[in-house]
């Protein structure tokens, strides 16, 4: 486990978890979230680790139903994930070529596991 992963378990559970939760939702409307709409759920110092939070819950989503569920969370302007997410795809295994073929495969992923 990264050490951002294990401050976000530790320091910021609660917030895990309502940002856990919200994403599900979303999920399960098949709707995609912009960054904005997760710093709304998330107070104080959580702020600065947003990175370490989505990384866990994308770790535990894998763990349970084989999807990283930030793959739906996207920034406003380029309406794709930041390359953190890349990034923590590759720290837990997933490997792939290209960065857009990957992400639009997750997001569909993650809806039909979501939407079940």
């Amino acid at each position: 486990m990264e050490r951002w992963e294990q401050i976000a378990r530790q320091m910021y559970r609660h917030e895990m978890e309502a940002v856990c939760r919200y994403l599900e939702g979303e999920a399960a409307a098949g709707r995609t979230v912009e960054y904005s709409r997760i710093f709304e759920r998330v107070s104080g110092t959580g702020r600065f680790n947003i990175g370490g939070i989505l990384g866990a819950i994308s770790t535990d989503s894998l763990h349970e139903r084989q999807v990283m569920l930030s793959a739906i969370v996207i920034l406003h302007d380029q309406q794709r994930p930041s390359d953190g997410f890349f990034t923590c795809a590759r720290g837990l295994g997933l490997t792939f070529s290209d960065q857009e073929e990957f992400w639009i495969e997750q997001v569909r992923q993650v809806f039909l596991a979501y939407q079940r």
